[in-house]
């Protein structure tokens, strides 16, 4: 969804035509299932239709999207919208990154505790060994 707004607030804002930026958008955005929802909504768009009702009867877009579509439509900031859509997107993955990293990081540090601890042993116990025998 950051991919896919960013995107369209950035023709947008620069003028594109509407069928153009969606054309480019389908492209552009990596999920198969929202690029074939994109290119649908081109076609609804060709037909005259709103942005915001054929992304609502998809069923897949978030409320979020659809409804700050539905506002940029009526205010005429579609690309301000989008630029805010995107904006929440791009922190909640980051939010999401900083949670998974705090996970891993327990077990990773066991892990390399454990590596030390092979470590020393593998150093350590044939010496204990040599030693059991010298003595």
């Amino acid at each position: 969804m950051a991919k896919f707004a960013r995107v369209f607030s950035t023709l947008q804002a620069g003028g594109v035509s509407i069928l153009e930026i969606l054309t480019v958008t389908a492209k552009v955005v990596d999920n198969v299932v929202i690029s074939s929802i994109i290119r649908g909504l081109r076609d609804s768009v060709q037909e005259g239709t709103g942005l915001a009702a054929p992304l609502k009867q998809s069923g897949l877009i978030p409320p979020l999207v659809i409804q700050m579509i539905a506002a940029g439509e009526e205010s005429g900031a579609l690309d301000e919208m989008l630029e805010k859509v995107a904006d929440h997107y791009d922190e909640e993955v980051d939010h999401a990154v900083k949670n998974l990293s705090s996970m891993i990081e327990p077990i990773l540090l066991l892990f390399m505790a454990g590596l030390v601890l092979f470590l020393a042993l593998a150093i350590f116990m044939p010496m204990w060994d040599m030693s059991k025998m010298a003595g």
